[in-house]
């Protein structure tokens, strides 16, 4: 940083020798310098510099904005597109709020019910066995998906790639574990299903049981 007057460079020699001297070596040689600088002259190059720094950020955030950069609601800072939370302040962007929270047939009985009922009744789905002692499902399944009993009856919500036992979805669902098995759910569907139960759209990979996995399904 240069000397801005002489008063200032004889202030700064007789208080700070050392500072002074990377000082001179940043003032132009053969300058004369003014005795002193006004205050008002020096407040208006400081509010200068602070307009042309502002001018500088604001044109970096439009830039940022145009490429998809995420801008927080409640700092202002301009996130990485598609960033999930802000990374200057932690807040989470509504529509990951949204998938955050836990599925609507988790908080809403009648809709559960309805959703299951419809998992039962549907020919594409056919959700049971109703009575888990109902050996006759699984001859019926085996049978749909041309294959052996004993083959069908590995194939349950326990280990289906759209049943949900996260840690989210456990705050979501809570009491989950019962005498003949726990609660899960099912994001297909769209309702709490039962381990020791299957349908006809079972797929292998499961269980859910990363929350980041559960969200991604959320989405969906």
């Amino acid at each position: 940083m240069p000397f801005k007057s002489e008063a200032q460079r004889r202030y700064m020699y007789a208080t700070n020798p050392r500072l002074a001297k990377k000082f001179d070596k940043h003032t132009p040689k053969g300058v004369k310098l003014p005795e002193r600088v006004s205050q008002e002259e020096s407040a208006v190059k400081k509010t200068a510099g602070i307009r042309k720094a502002q001018r500088s950020a604001f044109l970096l955030e439009m830039i940022k904005i145009a490429q998809g950069g995420v801008k927080c609601p409640k700092c202002g800072h301009v996130n990485k597109p598609g960033a999930a939370k802000c990374s200057n302040c932690g807040y989470v962007f509504e529509r990951d709020k949204q998938a955050a929270a836990c599925p609507m047939a988790t908080r809403d009985l009648k809709m559960n019910t309805e959703n299951r009922n419809k998992a039962i009744k549907a020919d594409h789905i056919k959700y049971g066995p109703l009575n888990l002692s109902d050996d006759e499902y699984w001859v019926r399944l085996a049978k749909h998906w041309d294959t052996s009993e004993d083959v069908a009856r590995e194939s349950k919500c326990s280990n289906c790639v759209a049943f949900d036992i996260s840690p989210r979805m456990q705050e979501c669902m809570p009491g989950m574990v019962q005498e003949d098995g726990y609660l899960g759910y099912c994001h297909m569907h769209k309702f709490k299903c039962h381990s020791e139960r299957t349908c006809y759209t079972w797929a292998k990979g499961g269980p859910i049981i990363k929350d980041a996995v559960s969200l991604d399904w959320e989405k969906k």
